[in-house]
């Protein structure tokens, strides 16, 4: 974490600016809501620096726990998308886009478009006979929590089965698996669609060794500057707030090229310095791994490489 408070860090900047010292960030003076604002854009700026791979300090997990589906007996008509259920509660209080719905004569890929009232509910797609029937509606869609910048590549798992998710799929690879005839693997695949974004996954979860579950996926937050209880957020507001990297010089640096380019003064060369630090911060926050030379590295279980071809074990 930083050492240096909001305040401090725009002041610093001031002074290397010849600009006059101030004593409040959330001043009306027109200059200090200058110089907060771009120390605001460097914080959104260095977070998305490295995106690819991610800062450690932005790092979060993100817990999916997979429940048991919800069976309604509903009444539905022929050529009619509007069925009526006992009670929609269920499907209302999680938000009608995330389940997907099953049952005879419902067609492959339904899903629940809306939730009319307390007994009617209007799915994606109209049911092919008239009947009563139970369907079974499965959640197969998650909020991405509320400060989700984006997923740290290959860190998708189902815990329950100790696999990897495969994906995250393209929509025409999705269409194909939810609409294609294609058979449903043992894998976990998902995806992320919607506004606000979700995580869907593939295939529902509605077989009986599903849940409960959980998945588990790692993202990057956008919230890089932390109040003055220790709270996270996204931006400075106060003059206590402080950031989450270790070196300062990250928005200082940042401050003054945003400062000089809008003045129309040189700032290139202190703009490069500016991405030099952020290089150097990430090399030495992240770490990386030691890179072989010797080719490839012998597996960790056991295989032909570590075991002799017959008479295992000697005698």
């Amino acid at each position: 974490m930083g050492e240096l408070t909001a305040l401090q860090i725009i002041n610093r900047a001031a002074a290397r600016l010849k600009l006059a010292q101030i004593t409040d960030v959330t001043s009306t003076n027109p200059q200090i809501a200058q110089m907060l604002s771009f120390a605001n854009e460097a914080g959104d700026d260095i977070a998305r620096r490295k995106i690819k791979i991610g800062w450690p300090e932005l790092t979060k997990e993100f817990i999916i726990e997979i429940g048991a589906p919800t069976e309604l007996t509903a009444s539905c008509t022929s050529g009619s998308a509007t069925i009526t259920v006992a009670d929609s509660s269920t499907i209302s209080a999680a938000g009608a886009a995330v389940w997907a719905v099953s049952g005879d004569n419902i067609q492959i890929g339904c899903r629940v478009a809306s939730v009319t009232d307390g007994t009617t509910i209007v799915l994606t797609e109209t049911v092919d006979a008239t009947q009563t029937a139970t369907l079974t509606f499965t959640q197969d869609s998650f909020d991405l929590p509320s400060d989700y910048l984006a997923d740290v590549p290959q860190t998708s798992w189902d815990r329950r089965n100790q696999w990897m998710l495969l994906g995250p799929d393209t929509p025409q690879y999705d269409q194909r698996n939810r609409s294609g005839i294609v058979p449903t693997g043992p894998r976990r695949r998902m995806r992320q669609i919607g506004y606000p974004r979700r995580a869907r996954i593939w295939p529902p979860p509605s077989a009986s060794n599903d849940y409960p579950g959980t998945l588990v996926r790692e993202y990057l937050s956008k919230n890089w500057a932390i109040d003055s209880i220790g709270d996270a957020k996204r931006e400075f507001t106060a003059n206590a707030d402080t950031h989450v990297w270790d070196d300062d010089e990250l928005l200082i640096d940042g401050i003054r090229w945003r400062y000089w380019e809008i003045n129309g003064l040189p700032y290139q060369a202190v703009q490069a310095r500016y991405f030099e630090k952020i290089d150097r911060a990430f090399v030495m926050s992240a770490g990386a791994p030691v890179l072989s030379t010797r080719g490839k590295r012998l597996p960790e279980l056991i295989s032909s490489a570590n075991v002799q071809d017959s008479d295992f074990p000697s005698s």
